[in-house]
């Protein structure tokens, strides 16, 4: 079978010329590379790496002359001059002083032992080929933390457009690759090296954005924490003060922009001070804490529900008209008041609320809509407490 394998290789079953070849060559060279290090050191490892590359490029076709002509240049390389002899030409027959003419110069610069021009262009070729790769290895450093961002997304879209993002770096390494190698030899002149930056800084901040994002998503997450904490009443999980203020803003704007209702209900638990007067605070907190859960459960998601001071918690319920502003406060109280509160040693107490709601009049601010059910809600204290009241 190895027989087999040589003769189909000295058949000429891999051109030199294809893309295939050259990958093929890549390896060729790095693996022949193993005894250059052990006897020269890394010093030498880019000139050894091109020359054996060009090697294998020149005499690819067969393996058998691959090897010979490695071993009949292997001595010659980084200046060794004995083994070019043979190709350098001599002058030992010729008498009389030189000529100093410009063909004279050009003949000896090409006949001098270290001027080959064909090896050069061949340099240059491979090392523009290992710079455009090392391009799609910059990219590839994307690739992760790309992925990475991904994961962090909470919402499908955003997980979708960061995985479509990563699989366009994909991508674009590919089409590097295979036009890299499919490409004819190119010389390193002044555009070529252009075109090298140009490539080399593309791939360079598309890693740097990749790794910057996945970094600045960490950061979210790490304070995202305190950004509840910032905005969370600690005792019953509901919004805080400052929640209510800007959502009620929030609200207000957007019903100005769409001509849609806003209602706002505002409601205290009655002769809470006498709760803890009596069963300690620690009973007004878990009475406390039910009102705020029940008042959660008779909540949409689109409503905002806060605890702006005390035992008194509001409610900016948007596209609410007045009649169902009504419906919804009147359901509220009822909930509330037919749920008894354990209070310890099989004892229970029932929690009663006051309610006052007003909806959003054109002209009105956050406050200004929130005095009137403020204002509403002692109207209901004032009228025997246990009951709803609706601003003027």
């Amino acid at each position: 079978m190895q027989a087999d394998r040589e003769r189909k290789y000295d058949a000429g079953s891999c051109p030199p010329n294809r893309p295939s070849c050259r990958i093929i060559g890549l390896f060729a060279a790095l693996s022949d590379l193993n005894a250059v290090l052990r006897r020269r050191g890394i010093e030498t490892f880019i000139d050894d790496f091109i020359e054996l590359f060009i090697i294998y490029e020149t005499h690819g076709r067969s393996r058998s002359r691959y090897q010979l002509e490695r071993d009949r240049k292997y001595s010659c390389l980084h200046g060794d001059l004995s083994s070019r002899q043979d190709r350098a030409p001599t002058n030992a027959n010729a008498t009389g002083p030189p000529h100093h003419g410009s063909g004279d110069k050009a003949a000896t610069a090409r006949s001098a032992p270290g001027h080959h021009p064909n090896r050069d262009a061949r340099r240059m070729d491979t090392i523009y080929l290992i710079s455009k790769l090392m391009v799609g290895v910059v990219v590839a450093l994307a690739i992760v933390p790309l992925r990475d961002v991904a994961r962090l997304a909470n919402t499908p879209a955003v997980k979708r457009g960061w995985h479509a993002l990563n699989a366009g770096c994909v991508i674009c390494i590919v089409l590097l690759v295979i036009l890299t190698m499919s490409m004819p030899p190119k010389t390193l002149d002044l555009n070529t090296v252009v075109e090298l930056i140009m490539y080399f800084v593309g791939a360079a901040v598309i890693a740097a954005f990749a790794h910057l994002a996945r970094r600045t998503g960490l950061d979210l997450i790490r304070l995202a924490p305190f950004e509840v904490q910032a905005f969370t009443d600690g005792l019953t999980g509901l919004g805080n003060r400052r929640l209510f203020t800007e959502r009620l803003d929030e609200e207000i704007a957007r019903a100005r922009d769409t001509g849609l209702p806003l209602s706002l209900i505002v409601l205290d638990i009655d002769h809470f001070k006498r709760v803890n007067d009596t069963y300690g605070h620690a009973i007004g907190d878990v009475v406390l804490k039910h009102v705020a859960n029940a008042v959660m459960a008779g909540m949409r998601n689109a409503d905002t529900v806060c605890r702006i001071g005390g035992e008194e918690i509001a409610a900016i319920m948007p596209r609410i008209d007045p009649a169902q502003a009504a419906a919804m406060a009147d359901a509220l109280r009822v909930a509330i008041g037919a749920t008894a509160v354990p209070v310890g040693d099989g004892r229970t107490i029932a929690a009663t609320v006051s309610l006052g709601f007003a909806t959003w009049k054109p002209g009105e601010d956050g406050d200004d809509l929130f005095g009137r059910a403020d204002a509403a809600l002692y109207a209901a204290k004032h009228a025997g407490r246990d009951r709803i009241s609706l601003a003027a």
